[in-house]
């Protein structure tokens, strides 16, 4: 048994962990004057590479961060949508990328007491294929050179957002408008998105394995959101515009269940 303890304090002493966390519970929404709602830092791709921080996020936010989960692989529950909490965390010098989840996953065993399980589940995915006449975008020369242009928005005449440049993959949405550039990305880039979207699994079964330039306009809520604001819908737009269509299939994937999870973490 002596042995048995001994190497569980040693396997907690090796399991990367953040170096010091402040968690509290988020101030009441403002929604008159705005609030920031997302997380920097970190292994997130920009702000401080040493300190992890999020606004008005749940929980759901971070555990999906520590298990590298798709949005189809976690139904969140109800209950846990109504928690928003602000985190600052101190990431150790030298972390790798990599290890950032495992931090994140003892981070939320031990302030939230998680505990979790895997199931299989049987749900509605989609194979990405090419429609008929094929794909209506083209192969990339390579990244483009030079740097994008300060950005203020500006609208095409048909209202959707103008993107800066033509070197960043990005998106942004305006009045329902949405405008969404992927530069010198795979298919595979396409397929992310519509997981997202579609909250399914996707496959790339188009057989296109290079990298492309593709630019996409969309109205976001099913093709119409008022009478003066109308046009394609997000799969209406991937046909007319790219060439590409979704075909619904059943897949088996693997969905994590919440067992326990503290709705406050224990004190800072």
């Amino acid at each position: 048994m002596r042995a048995l303890i001994l190497l569980s304090v040693a396997a907690l002493a090796q399991t990367p962990q953040f170096e010091v966390v402040s968690i509290h519970p988020s101030p009441p929404p403002d929604y008159a004057h705005g609030m920031t709602v997302g997380c920097s830092g970190g292994p997130v791709g920009y702000g401080d590479p040493s300190l992890f921080r999020c606004q008005n996020i749940g929980p759901s936010t971070l555990i999906s961060m520590a298990y590298s989960l798709k949005p189809y692989q976690f139904p969140t529950p109800e209950w846990m949508k109504d928690v928003r909490i602000d985190i600052s965390a101190k990431i150790p010098e030298g972390t790798a990328k990599d290890q950032f989840p495992l931090m994140m996953k003892t981070l939320l065993v031990e302030r939230f007491k998680l505990a979790v399980h895997w199931e299989k589940k049987e749900m509605t995915g989609y194979d990405l294929l090419l429609a008929k006449g094929g794909a209506k975008f083209k192969e990339s020369k390579g990244e483009p050179e030079g740097d994008d242009v300060a950005w203020n928005m500006q609208k095409d005449a048909e209202g959707y957002p103008v993107l800066p440049g033509n070197k960043s993959t990005m998106a942004a949405i305006a009045g329902g408008y949405s405008t969404q550039r992927w530069a010198n990305e795979p298919v595979e880039s396409i397929a992310g998105m519509l997981e997202f979207r579609l909250n399914g699994a996707v496959d790339n079964a188009t057989g296109l394995t290079g990298k492309y330039d593709m630019l996409l306009h969309w109205i976001m809520d099913g093709g119409r959101v008022s009478d003066d604001i109308h046009g394609p819908t997000l799969l209406q737009a991937l046909q007319d515009q790219l060439g590409l269509r979704v075909q619904k299939k059943k897949v088996t994937v693997d969905v994590l269940v919440v067992d326990h999870l503290e709705k406050a973490p224990t004190e800072n």
